[in-house]
């Protein structure tokens, strides 16, 4: 299991390095004349590291705010989207937020059924209970006013296509015909982009975290990744419910 690495610790080392590059630029600027001219090499240089830097930050600022309000009127299902379970088996703090807001959405009469869609992953030590991220989904609407009748477990969620093709699935089968994707704000938009794919549109809303997070680069990083590997790749990570031929998933 990957070790994960605090965001504080990379924005350290990142600032550090940006420190040591500042004092060997300057060491450097004052063995140079007063106006060293600039080579067309340099320039070229600084325009893509700008147009770089432009684009980097107008695609976080997308990926992060993108979403899609859901109508008064609704919608049938909530998808939910799994991440990370705790060693215990519960939900982390970000798995229970996405989880909450699929819950309130059914508490407020918006969406009639939830689908909770995770993998399941083995214990991280031995005595340990399984990393199920949709039975940890499932006790957190559990425990905030959703009845057992609502939800719907889908353990082989184990990426987004994988979600996405078992939601539609699960909505041909039970003629649901709109749909919710609740996830954190950075997964919107690849999330919807994976349920085109499956054949249906689906509103988008983040969840609300319990406390201030900085966004972490990582997943910035991997969305921007996940993004143009949809639209490059149309046979990237295929669900399993194809590649193992299973009608009913659950």
């Amino acid at each position: 299991t990957p070790i994960p690495i605090p965001t504080p610790l990379i924005v350290g080392a990142v600032l550090a390095a940006w420190c040591l590059c500042v004092r060997e630029w300057t060491r450097r600027a004052e063995r140079l004349p007063e106006a060293a001219p600039a080579s067309r090499g340099q320039r070229l240089r600084a325009a893509a590291f700008f147009a770089a830097s432009l684009a980097f930050t107008a695609a976080f600022f997308f990926i992060h705010s993108w979403h899609r309000n859901l109508p008064d009127s609704g919608a049938d299902l909530a998808i939910v989207l799994g991440h990370r379970v705790l060693p215990d088996g519960t939900a982390s703090v970000t798995l229970a937020d996405r989880a909450l807001l699929a819950a309130d959405l059914y508490r407020r009469g918006l969406v009639k059924h939830l689908f909770l869609s995770g993998m399941i992953s083995p214990p991280e030590a031995p005595g340990l209970p399984e990393r199920n991220e949709a039975a940890a989904m499932r006790q957190v609407c559990l425990a905030n006013g959703v009845p057992d009748s609502a939800l719907t477990l889908d353990p082989v969620g184990v990426n987004t296509r994988a979600t996405a093709f078992n939601a539609a699935q699960f909505m041909q089968a039970n003629g649901y015909k709109t749909a919710v994707v609740c996830t954190t704000n950075f997964h919107l938009f690849r999330s919807v982009m994976a349920c085109r794919e499956s054949g249906f549109d689906a509103y988008a809303l983040p969840s609300q975290p319990t406390g201030w997070r900085c966004a972490d680069p990582r997943d910035t990083l991997r969305e921007m990744t996940g993004i143009l590997t949809y639209t490059f790749d149309p046979d990237y990570r295929l669900p399993k419910a194809l590649t193992m031929h299973l009608a009913h998933p659950r």
